[in-house]
């Protein structure tokens, strides 16, 4: 009877893992990203929609100049 060998890379997942847990301790991993996508909406409802935090307009404009 042919005996069956099997390879597996799970050490290295193993690892992988335990390292990407050990992250999740750090919260700058985590929340540096949600910030910068905040100010990236931030900086696009101020600047180019003109909208304030509460969802009315920042300041008038007048055609007068």
């Amino acid at each position: 009877m042919a005996s069956i060998s099997i390879n597996t890379n799970i050490e290295q997942v193993n690892t992988l893992i335990q390292s990407r847990l050990k992250q999740l301790g750090n919260p700058e991993t985590f929340l540096r990203p949600l910030c910068l996508d905040l100010i990236d909406l931030m900086t696009k409802r101020i600047h180019i929609d003109g909208i304030a935090s509460d969802g009315g307009a920042i300041g008038t404009y007048s055609a007068a100049y």
